[in-house]
């Protein structure tokens, strides 16, 4: 199943980052901190890297893990 998610970072002193997704660009030039929404693309093992491309840098990464819910 996939879904949606809202990532949030705060990495003061940097600027420009990028958001890998799997290899993939997600976003660039974004600032020391800040949030994005991914679209409903988002599965179960996923992996996310914040990337400073100046010094090529990871400096966090996540692994999304996902649960079902169930319709009430």
């Amino acid at each position: 199943s996939v879904g949606k998610t809202t990532l949030t970072w705060s990495a003061l002193g940097y600027s420009a980052l990028q958001i890998w997704v799997s290899g993939v660009l997600f976003a660039a030039s974004l600032p020391a901190s800040g949030s994005i929404d991914t679209g409903d693309w988002v599965s179960d093992g996923l992996p996310f890297s914040l990337i400073d491309p100046v010094s090529e840098r990871t400096i966090a990464t996540l692994t999304v893990h996902t649960t079902m819910r169930e319709n009430r």
